[in-house]
């Protein structure tokens, strides 16, 4: 399915249960399409969005760069993906020599690099699962996605909190990434937090057995916080 613009699109299937295909395994299958045409490429994929566990586990046993939108100016590789999870998905094909591949230049007379086409993406997926010989559930399968949920959370003070430069961690407040880990341990779980605009930090949290409790957790860890450094200000001012 394609939304009102065409600039994202989404797949389907049925499989005793109805399964989505998102930004995420869209962009996965490009990978998988680009390492099976051994490429002498670098390839980055940049993200805009929360992403898997199983996704980042895929981008590095692939040797594939993974690095957040506000990178994307530094950009030096060969091959450029961008992606977000509601279906957004851009490829650009830098290094003209590559194009030298028969397969890889089909690819790109099918994709639309200007902009994210989600007309142009299915063509485009359709061309890489046929290459793949791929069925919808070994595509699926490319991905071991648990059990996930996305919000947010206000905050009043939006400075107090900063994460790494993969926006995979907290490096402010640091206690409060280290009680995060303790409960993605205690409850086998994945999650990140990172702060979006002036007030609301992201909170995405994926788990197989324990999802809403870990949202409970990490939703009352973060009260905590929010209390004890709304409390710090108070007596520094």
């Amino acid at each position: 399915s394609i939304n009102g613009d065409s600039t994202k699109c989404i797949f389907y299937y049925f499989d005793s249960k109805l399964k989505m295909l998102d930004g995420e395994y869209i962009t996965v299958l490009f990978m998988k399409f680009f390492d099976s045409l051994n490429l002498d490429s670098k390839i980055t994929c940049y993200y805009d969005s929360n992403f898997s566990k199983s996704l980042l586990e895929f981008v590095n046993k692939n040797g594939i760069y993974f690095k957040s939108r506000n990178k994307i100016l530094e950009d030096n590789s060969d091959i450029l993906l961008y992606f977000t999870n509601d279906g957004i998905v851009r490829v650009v094909i830098k290094k003209i020599e590559l194009l030298e591949s028969k397969k890889l230049n089909i690819f790109s007379g099918i994709n639309n690099s200007a902009l994210s086409d989600g007309i142009s993406n299915i063509f485009s997926v359709l061309y890489c699962l046929n290459d793949l010989n791929f069925g919808f559930k070994d595509w699926h399968n490319l991905l071991n996605r648990h059990n996930s949920v996305s919000y947010k959370f206000k905050v009043n003070k939006i400075g107090y909190y900063v994460v790494n430069e993969e926006e995979l961690e907290l490096v402010r407040p640091i206690s409060l990434q280290k009680e995060l880990d303790i409960l993605k341990e205690d409850y086998k779980s994945y999650c990140v937090i990172k702060p979006t605009d002036k007030s609301m930090l992201s909170i995405y949290i994926e788990s197989e057995k324990y999802l809403n409790i870990m949202k409970k957790k990490v939703t009352e860890l973060l009260l905590k916080y929010e209390n004890y450094l709304n409390s710090m200000y108070t007596i520094l001012i």
